[in-house]
């Protein structure tokens, strides 16, 4: 893969990531395991129940709403690498060109 010379890595982004309830001393939990425990809260919180009216149906509501969830994600996350390096493969195709405009002196 070519590397545009103009590009930096932003590496405040990269330190700054942060995830909800953990911490490298004190891991209370994941992302995953976090996304299922808000959406069981939800889920009792609304009643929302899925082709049963038993606890079945909160089972399947669960995991359900976890799999879209998770699907959304995905497609979102692919969706913004995609816009990113097609954002980056410009910035580098206008260096280029700014580069090859720029007057060569001769002594």
């Amino acid at each position: 893969m070519k590397k545009c010379s103009g590009s930096q890595e932003n590496t405040v982004l990269k330190k700054a990531k942060f995830v909800i309830l953990y911490s490298k001393e004190n891991s209370f939990t994941c992302e995953y395991c976090f996304s299922h425990y808000v959406t069981v809260v939800f889920l009792f919180l609304t009643g929302y129940k899925l082709l049963a009216e038993d606890w079945r149906g909160y089972i399947l509501a669960g995991f359900s709403l976890v799999w879209i969830a998770n699907v959304y994600m995905s497609l979102f996350s692919f969706l913004r690498q995609n816009i990113k390096k097609e954002k980056t493969e410009i910035e580098c195709m206008e260096n280029e060109k700014v580069i090859n405009k720029s007057p060569e002196t001769e002594w």
